[in-house]
């Protein structure tokens, strides 16, 4: 799951309400909105949340980890926001398969003097990417990337793994770094975790995947947890942590 912020701009006085209708199919498949599909209701002077660790893309397993709170969003005096839940991947009911890249299909019904308009259907190709931070010297104990799509309204934190760890340890080994989140402890978690990376070779390649409409701006940066050496004999590595600055690429 990951966030997309949609903005609607009143351009005539008397709108009453604008709802967004959207719905996804795999690529090149046309939207049959005849069968259920998502509405949302544009909100005038929206609030975006915004903190740390807010959702992250484990699933099942996304948990809070800091606390959250709320701003005015980035738009005009005219606009009406919605931040979309958004899924990381939706079925193919040709092939059997769930695709990472598809299509986001929506259109607005508008309400004006009491009367509803819908405008025209916009169709977007929602793209994957992978992105990773390569640690050359070895004293990375984890990575989280922190991204959102157009703008800084719909922050995403998505926990990086290395191939490595996952072909020695497996898919579901209970040190997966989305697991730390929800862990009872914390420390002990780390101090594990550490122990297992250190087998690994070098260079490490942290990696996790973004989304976002074709061609669209993302905005991206790193949270690090670095282990410091050298350390005192008999314990364990001291650590600490830093955050990069953003970069942007054109997805």
């Amino acid at each position: 799951m990951w966030y997309l912020k949609k903005t609607w701009l009143d351009e005539a006085p008397g709108i009453n309400e604008v709802y967004i209708h959207y719905t996804f199919t795999p690529l090149y498949q046309l939207p049959d909105w005849r069968l259920p599909h998502e509405v949302r209701r544009m909100e005038k002077n929206s609030m975006v949340k915004q903190g740390l660790g807010g959702v992250t893309l484990s699933g099942d397993e996304s948990v809070v980890t800091a606390q959250v709170s709320e701003r005015p969003v980035n738009a005009p005096p005219n606009a009406r926001v919605k931040v979309i839940k958004m899924p990381s991947a939706i079925p193919n009911p040709l092939t059997g398969r769930f695709h990472e890249s598809y299509l986001f299909h929506y259109f607005y019904n508008v309400w004006h003097n009491g009367t509803a308009s819908p405008t025209a259907v916009f169709s977007e190709q929602i793209v994957c990417q992978e992105i990773e931070l390569i640690d050359w010297h070895g004293n990375v104990s984890g990575v989280c990337a922190h991204w959102s799509v157009y703008d800084g309204d719909a922050f995403v934190y998505s926990p990086t793994e290395t191939v490595d760890f996952i072909a020695r340890y497996g898919e579901d080994a209970p040190l997966r770094s989305h697991k730390f989140y929800g862990h009872h402890d914390r420390d002990w978690f780390t101090r594990a975790k550490w122990a297992l990376v250190q087998q690994l070779p070098l260079p490490r390649r942290w990696r996790t995947k973004v989304w976002g409409p074709k061609g669209a701006p993302l905005i991206q940066g790193w949270h690090i947890g670095f282990v410091d050496q050298p350390s005192p004999p008999g314990s364990f590595p001291r650590g600490h942590e830093e955050w990069t600055g953003y970069s942007v690429r054109v997805l």
